[in-house]
């Protein structure tokens, strides 16, 4: 849909502004998540806003952790290695919508990835991921902030192993990815990479006037979430 809405060019800078900041702020994100540090990433890159932390969320192929208290707990919980650990992301092909009220603004990008990790038993293993990274962004008084988040993998492998030989669908057991996703509060197949993006979600965002929940990247933006919680 598009709006008639004019800008000045004080305006419309700004506007250029808030869309590179927005990319910056999840090329930051990359460097927390290389040295694990997913405490620090909650912190100083997303939501603070204490509304807005009620719905901040975090999703992955198989659902959603939702709310603040549950990314804590669950996502920044997560155990990484005292030694021996890096991930590197890449978060390329940045494609970002800002609100027209200025307010908020969603982007979808393509990330590669890998982690490694060894251990003080002597085992090590190095996995690469390939996927789509979706997420709406909202401005506070402390800058441009995450809200949701969405992490999408098509392709995940171990180095060493045969892709050849990876089961299409492959089981949740032998996925690595899946092996590290905490307990999700909306459990929901949200991304099916077996056989394509048929399902053609996470979407490219449109150009928008204002945010509408059920046109985000959090759960109530899946197609297939049905509303049966509460959160407090």
């Amino acid at each position: 849909m598009r709006y008639n809405v004019h800008y000045t060019d004080e305006e419309n800078a700004v506007r250029l502004m808030d869309v590179e900041t927005v990319k910056d702020l999840l090329a930051r994100r990359a460097y927390y998540l290389d040295g694990g540090d997913y405490a620090g990433e909650l912190r100083d890159l997303w939501v603070q806003d204490p509304e807005k932390r009620k719905t901040a969320s975090y999703g992955e192929n198989w659902g959603y952790l939702v709310g603040m208290e549950s990314l804590e707990k669950k996502y920044a919980g997560r155990n990484v290695p005292e030694t021996g650990w890096g991930a590197v992301h890449t978060v390329n092909t940045g494609h970002v919508h800002l609100a027209y009220d200025g307010k908020t603004a969603r982007g979808l990008f393509y990330d590669v990835y890998e982690c490694s990790a060894s251990r003080p038993d002597g085992t090590a293993e190095t996995i690469v991921v390939c996927g789509p990274l979706a997420c709406d962004f909202i401005k506070e008084d402390g800058g441009w902030k995450i809200w949701h988040l969405f992490q999408g993998a098509d392709h995940v492998f171990t180095v060493g192993e045969p892709y050849a030989e990876v089961p299409i669908p492959r089981p949740d057991a032998s996925n690595p990815v899946a092996r590290e996703f905490p307990e999700p509060d909306v459990p929901l197949k949200t991304y099916d990479p077996d056989y394509g993006w048929a399902d053609n979600y996470p979407p490219m965002p449109d150009p928008y006037y204002t945010f509408r929940p059920e046109e985000s990247y959090g759960p109530e933006g899946h197609p297939d979430y049905v509303k049966e919680v509460t959160f407090s």
